[in-house]
Formats: structure tokens, C-alpha cells, sequence
């Protein structure tokens, strides 16, 4: 895909509305503009949440339970530890 864009005098550039559905770009987002052999090279910043990094671990739940939840798997799993003791 290529397009022309004008430079305003302020130095900013309107992204097509076609380059920034291709690159699912949306108001607010992040890009990174770099020089690269003379061209402009402009790329996506992606951020990601804890959910999906943790899908791209190989063996991980595919979502964050969240801290409350984790909380309690922690607890319960110390209680029933605590009582494997006990019975002993």
C-alpha cells in the first residue's frame, strides 16, 4: 500500500484512514517513527495486558484470574497443605 500525505506547518501528517485500519490503529495510540535508508518508517507501539502475555506462555491458563482469585488458590492450597500435615 502507498499514499501521499502533506506535511502541515506544524510538522504533523494525517494517517489514511485505509494505513491505520490496516494496522488497527486508533485515536491515542502510540507509533514509532524511524529513519530507515532515508524513508520515514512509521510502526505500531503495542501494549499488552497480563492476559496476553500470558497466552503467549506455552502451558499457561489462557487468562489472569485476577489478584483476588489467585489470593484464594494460594490460601486454599496452604490449607490443604496444613491439613496433609496434620492428619500425619
Amino acid at each position: 500500500m502507498k499514499t501521499t500525505v502533506r506535511l502541515t506547518r506544524k510538522g504533523q501528517i494525517t494517517v489514511p484512514r485505509q494505513v491505520r485500519e490496516t494496522l488497527g490503529l486508533h485515536a491515542g495510540d502510540e507509533v514509532e517513527l524511524s529513519v530507515e535508508d532515508g524513508k520515514i518508517v512509521i510502526r505500531p507501539v503495542r501494549r499488552y495486558s497480563v492476559d496476553e502475555l500470558l497466552k503467549l506462555l506455552p502451558g499457561s491458563p489462557a487468562s489472569y484470574p485476577g489478584e483476588a482469585a489467585e489470593k484464594a488458590a494460594i490460601v486454599q492450597e496452604l490449607a490443604r497443605k496444613e491439613h496433609r500435615i496434620r492428619d500425619r
